[in-house]
């Protein structure tokens, strides 16, 4: 049995409402969320090299003033190089950050780690596993805002840096600039430092859960107001819906009812006369008749548009009416446990769901049962269709328009369509619907 969840994507035309213009809106409103989001990158990436920057240059001052009063070796001033190297291209990432470019300022700040890592186990083998945080902390910085593949690309850099870095520094152990420091300061230095990486580890950490919170805020908002703009369109529909059958009541509806009172009269009229020729009577007779058919079918028209039973005795005496009306045959089972009816706008929506949901199936399945069951309770309204047809793919089918109308219906109100068939098993489409 294929299942497809029908759920919140996009608006429609329906009922002849636009709600074309609903995407438009929602469209502008994703553009700008977009263009905030990269704004907001940048400024978090360019947040981060600014910390970076501070860091390389401290550090540069001071491996510059170590070596040139303390340990005087030649071998070390290729830290001071690595890290000139580093500075270099944190200051073009801020400057880059800055004109909106989230991702170049990315590739520079990993650019300037991992020239760094490379070069500091040579002088100074003892810092290597300090260096390997070096080379993975772009990584950290680059997850939340790269895409998969760039991602991929940079975790095997990460990862090929980490084993070069890993190499270089057991390799030159008890070597480089520094071969005979002390075990005390030799971890002293390598606590220090550790405890200077978490800082900018620590910022990219705090920005990205910041960032995370502030995107869900903004998609609950966004959510809640395409919601709101849906469920106007939709009420928008229904009240047209309603107007018509009130005109049509209320006009022309009367006007026929009152036009064949008199024709009636006219025929009392003749026959109490007499001499009326037989033809006369017999097409006075017909138009008569012609008015009732068209009142009968103008009354169906009506229903047809908004159903006055539903606002009157609810949703199970509706389907009743339309089963009494199908050719088909369509059976209504309906129960209550909720102790009151629903809203009007909850009856509406799942009665034009379930009433296009027996009009595919009386279209496609001509000769099955249908079944439509409305169950309420104090959480949801639930109205489910079922037939025995032939039944379908819903992958093949993809999104029609009957199922984007009944979507729209059901999504306006934060409920949710399933449709379960499968070629030669049926069809069942179930709506629910949340009580307000």
């Amino acid at each position: 049995m294929r299942r497809s969840l029908i759920g919140l994507k996009g608006n429609r035309t329906v009922d002849g409402v636009a709600y074309g213009l609903g995407v438009d809106a929602g469209g502008d409103v994703a553009d700008r969320a977009a263009g905030d989001h990269e704004l907001h990158t940048a400024a978090n990436v360019g947040r981060f090299a600014r910390v970076d920057l501070v860091g390389g240059a401290i550090a540069l001052v001071a491996v510059i003033g170590v070596n040139a009063l303390v340990v005087r070796s030649g071998l070390l001033w290729i830290v001071p190089a690595a890290l000139i190297v580093c500075v270099g291209c944190l200051t073009v990432a801020v400057r880059i950050a800055d004109h909106g470019r989230p991702l170049a300022a990315i590739a520079l700040v990993t650019a300037g780690h991992w020239t760094l890592a490379l070069v500091v186990p040579i002088a100074l083998p003892f810092l290597w596993p300090i260096v390997v945080l070096v080379a993975v902390i772009p990584l950290v910085l680059a997850a939340p805002h790269v895409p998969l593949r760039v991602l991929v690309g940079m975790i095997a850099g990460a990862a090929a840096v980490s084993a070069a870095v890993a190499v270089i520094g057991l390799d030159a152990d008890d070597r480089g600039a520094v071969p005979d420091i002390a075990d005390g300061l030799e971890l002293l230095i390598v606590v220090v430092a550790l405890t200077l990486l978490m800082v900018p580890i620590a910022l990219v950490v705090w920005q990205d859960n910041r960032s995370q919170r502030r995107t869900l805020d903004e998609a609950l908002l966004l959510n809640d107001e395409l919601a709101r703009s849906r469920r106007r369109i939709v009420e928008a529909g229904n009240d047209a819906r309603r107007r018509i059958e009130r005109d049509l009541h209320d006009g022309a509806q009367q006007r026929l009812v009152a036009l064949g009172m008199r024709m009636r009269a006219l025929e009392a009229q003749l026959a109490d006369a007499g001499g009326t020729s037989p033809e006369l009577a017999a097409g006075l007779t017909g138009l008569i008749g012609e008015v009732d058919r068209t009142l009968d079918e103008l009354r169906d028209l009506a229903h047809g548009v908004y159903p006055s039973v539903l606002s009157t005795h609810g949703l199970v005496a509706a389907f009743a009416a339309v089963a009494q009306g199908s050719p088909d045959r369509v059976v209504v089972h309906g129960g209550d446990r909720s102790g009151s009816r629903p809203d009007r706008s909850t009856e509406e929506a799942l009665y034009f769901t379930g009433l296009e949901a027996i009009a595919n199936a009386t279209k496609h399945a001509p000769d099955s049962l249908v079944e439509v069951s409305v169950a309420a309770n104090v959480d949801e309204v639930v109205v489910t269709v079922r037939d025995d047809g032939p039944g379908f793919d819903p992958i093949a089918v993809g999104d029609s328009t009957g199922l984007s109308n009944m979507r729209d219906r059901v999504a306006s109100l934060g409920g949710r369509l399933a449709i379960e068939s499968a070629v030669g098993a049926g069809t069942t489409v179930t709506a629910r619907v949340p009580v307000r």
